[in-house]
């Protein structure tokens, strides 16, 4: 029960973190030293599955940004013996279980347009926002608008005419918005 609930943990020096603007695995690779803070994360279940001496099998229910390499580390020193990741599933993004994925070799260049999904219909469980034609025209050319509808999460779609044209982040505090990703309608 030690590790249910929210925690701060430090995410590995080889992460995708940025410092600097830098992602911290490619600071490390070059041979500098990282230093990343801990961030807030969140267990809501782990479940022990099998344990056969020296090999522990669970299932655990975090929230994003969770790295469950770290966890595995954590337990590690907590048990005073080590540990490591051997083998690592993600069984579920969001509401979207592994159940309901397609096999890769199932895939073929004439049949996958047949399981693509469009973005609002996949993401139908995050936050949306109707965004104006002033605030695509700026926030595609980089600049932030204010956040009139106060968006708290991340990441939200922006939906233009009714299309999904990208993900939007708050920023400065939660006052203004902006894309946190654009995506190309071409």
């Amino acid at each position: 029960t030690e590790f249910y609930g929210e925690k701060m943990q430090i995410p590995p020096s080889y992460s995708a973190v940025k410092i600097g603007g830098k992602r911290a695995y490619d600071l490390v690779r070059r041979g500098q030293e990282v230093k990343i803070a801990a961030k807030k994360v969140i267990f809501y279940d782990i479940k022990i599955i099998s344990y056969k001496y020296p090999l522990l099998e669970c299932t655990v229910h975090c929230g994003a940004g969770t790295y469950i390499r770290t966890f595995a580390h954590d337990l590690g020193q907590k048990l005073r013996c080590g540990a490591y990741v051997q083998e690592l599933r993600r069984t579920k993004i969001g509401s979207h279980l592994i159940e309901a994925a397609v096999p890769l070799n199932n895939l073929t260049s004439q049949n996958y347009r047949d399981y693509l999904r469009i973005p609002r219909e996949f993401l139908s469980d995050w936050q949306q926002y109707e965004i104006s034609a002033d605030e695509y025209k700026n926030m595609s050319l980089g600049a932030f608008v204010p956040n009139r509808l106060g968006l708290d999460a991340v990441p939200a779609l922006a939906i233009f005419e009714n299309k999904t044209v990208g993900l939007l982040e708050p920023c400065e505090g939660g006052k203004l918005i902006k894309f946190a990703k654009k995506f190309n309608l071409g």
